[in-house]
Order: C-alpha cells, then sequence, then structure tokens
C-alpha cells in the first residue's frame, strides 16, 4: 500500500467530488478505491456484475477502464496537478496505482532515483563478496559456479583438501558500480553509505534505503528480500521468468553474442520496490557477472536511464512505479578480460500493481 494513507483519503475525497467526473466512473473509481485498501485485484467479470447490472462483457468493463485512464491523466494535468499524490490505472490492470505527484523534470537520472535523494533516509550500497579458494602456493582460485566450501568439495572432491576459503577479493565489476552510484548520489547531495554483505548489520536494512549488488550466491540480502510474486529471477544461465509469457522468451541466457566482433552477451536484472519498512526503497542490481552489474549501474547514472523510463511509460504511464522489474541486456568484450562493454540497453520491463502482481 501506498504509505500516505491520509493523502490518498483526501485524493479520493477530491477525485469523488470532482466534475471531471460522470456518475458512472465516480462509481468505479469508489469501487477502485475499495479494493485498493486489500491484498486482491479484482477482475473484470467481478467489475461487471457489480457495476454493469449482472452484465459479463469484458469488452465494456475495458472500455470504461480506458476512459477512466484518460480521464485520470487529464485531471493531473489541470485540477489535480498541485495535489502531493496522484493516481493512475496502469494498462491491462483493474487496479489503481498511486505514486508522488513530481513536479515535471527534464531530468531522467533525477526521476529514476527520486526514491532515494529525496528521502529522509539515506541509502546504503550493499555487494556481495565472492568466494575464493587458496591453495598451498597462494595460488587463489574462483569458479562461478561455488559459493561455500561444501560446493567445492562436491565439485573437487579429495582435492579440495589443500584449499582454504578466502574472501580476500571483490567483483571490480561491483566496485566500479559502486564508483559510479557515489558520484551519482554525491552531486545530488544525498546521503550515501557502502557496506558489503558479510559487515552489514540490522540498523543498516532498518535505517537505509538499499541498492544490493550481486546475485543470490554472493549477496545473501537478496535472497532475504526475494518477492515470490515477482515474475524474473537470476539463475545459473541467466534470467528465468517463472511463468510462460506469450510472444517471448522464458530465459535470457548469457551467451556469446557475434565470434567475429568477439563479444559475449550478459544479463541482468533490475528491480524496484518498498523496502523492509514503509519510508525505504529498495533497488536490486543483479547478475551473474559484475561487468554486467556495472554496465546496469552505469546506465541508470546517465541520461541513457530515459530509455528505460519510456518503457516504464507505456505500461504505467509518466511516474516512475513503486515496484517493477527490468531486464537488461549487456554486451561485453572477450578480449581484455571481458572488461570492455559496448552496449547496455533494456529489453523488458514488468509492473507491479499495489501490493499485487500483473
Amino acid at each position: 500500500m501506498f504509505e500516505n494513507k491520509q493523502a490518498v483519503a483526501e485524493l479520493r475525497h477530491r477525485l469523488l467530488a470532482s466534475g471531471s467526473f460522470p456518475n458512472s466512473q465516480r462509481r468505479l473509481l469508489e469501487f477502485l478505491f475499495e479494493h485498493a485498501q486489500t491484498d486482491s485485484s479484482p477482475t473484470s467479470d467481478i467489475i461487471a456484475k457489480t457495476l454493469f447490472s449482472g452484465d459479463e462483457e469484458s469488452s465494456r468493463v475495458r472500455v470504461a477502464m480506458h476512459d477512466l485512464r484518460k480521464r485520470l491523466a487529464k485531471y493531473f494535468e489541470s485540477e489535480g496537478r498541485d495535489l502531493p499524490v496522484k493516481v493512475e490505472l496502469p494498462k491491462g490492470q483493474y487496479r489503481l496505482a498511486f505514486t508522488d505527484n513530481l513536479p515535471p523534470t527534464s531530468d531522467p537520472i533525477q526521476r529514476f532515483w527520486h526514491a532515494h535523494i529525496a528521502s529522509p533516509e539515506p541509502s546504503a550500497v550493499i555487494y556481495g563478496e565472492p568466494i575464493f579458494f587458496r591453495d598451498d602456493k597462494d595460488v587463489y582460485l574462483r569458479s562461478e559456479t561455488v559459493e561455500s566450501p561444501r560446493e567445492m568439495e562436491h565439485l573437487l572432491g579429495s582435492r579440495r583438501k589443500d584449499l582454504v576459503p578466502s574472501f580476500a577479493f571483490v567483483s571490480s565489476g561491483d566496485m566500479a558500480a559502486v564508483v559510479a552510484l557515489m558520484r551519482l548520489f554525491n552531486s545530488y547531495g544525498a546521503k550515501f553509505d557502502v557496506v558489503s554483505a558479510r559487515d552489514a548489520s540490522p540498523s543498516v536494512l532498518r535505517h537505509n534505503n538499499l541498492i544490493l549488488l550481486g546475485n543470490p550466491r554472493v549477496n545473501e540480502f537478496i535472497s532475504r528480500v526475494r518477492d515470490e510474486r515477482e515474475s524474473y529471477r537470476v539463475t545459473a544461465r541467466g534470467i528465468s521468468e517463472g511463468k510462460e509469457r506469450r510472444g517471448g522468451p522464458s530465459v535470457y541466457t548469457d551467451a556469446a553474442a557475434d565470434d567475429r566482433r568477439g563479444t559475449l552477451i550478459k544479463y541482468a536484472l533490475l528491480t524496484r520496490r518498498p523496502g523492509f519498512s514503509d519510508r525505504q526503497s529498495l533497488t536490486l542490481i543483479e547478475a551473474n557477472y559484475g561487468r554486467a552489474r556495472y554496465g546496469v549501474a552505469d546506465f541508470l547514472s546517465r541520461p541513457h536511464v530515459g530509455q528505460l523510463l519510456d518503457l516504464l511509460a507505456r505500461e504505467a504511464g509518466a511516474s516512475v512505479p513503486h515496484h517493477f522489474q527490468a531486464v537488461f541486456r549487456v554486451i561485453v568484450s572477450k578480449e581484455h578480460g571481458e572488461s570492455e562493454i559496448y552496449a547496455v540497453e533494456p529489453v523488458t520491463v514488468r509492473i507491479y500493481a499495489g501490493e499485487g502482481k500483473r
């Protein structure tokens, strides 16, 4: 639920009293406001039976929703432009979405990061620490598929006895991402802290907006904050989707892109949602490869983030949703230690309305 309940109640009163909505639209608005207070989203059949005299034809509901969506947008461009909270009706959904009614800004970076930089709470980046293993000659070994001594024992069997677990190194990609984010927050005068997942205290989690870097294998907090209603997950292969979706792949697989150019395709997952409390915002940047995580962090720190905002606007209107996921394709060079990034682009977005999911 949107945290400013008093502002939502005032908004409801203003909308239902406004002459911008005919009686039929006010009844639909009141019905949707009632359901916005629950965890369930009404179906088209329920709306048809409740508001359209038992007519279960979904076409009437879609027409009414389309009209209400346009009227709400027009209302907040004129009569409601100075209200602290705005409400939208995302396409394909039957649930109201509440957001802060922000003044227009030409700065896409500020728009995307507003939930962090305008918050009274500081932001903290929590990065993961991959496990290495040191042999008796002080040679450090690392496998992307191994994140614990037990996994190493399973992989190597008796050969593992001379290997000692070590957290002596961190991902260069994560550190580059931290620097990019630090520069961003400093440019807006926002408070910013950095801590490793192994050193993060409960106080850090309770009193900060959070930015989590890594993947579930190197950063335990990513698994800890997992929302089961979200569709996308980072897996050992890339990014998977929990349910098959018409017109799109269910898996985005890390793979070779073009052998002639010597490039690789890496996928990364961006998630934004409310944090552990109503006052917090949580942003996750996940990928199997550190350079992919850096590519997304750098993308979000530059005007290129406007490309992502355009994708989100097609689904949810002009406001940045409180809860969404975006899959990114990151193309990197095979040469120079896979350190050179050629391109970063958002591939698809998924928006979750209120407490429910699309």
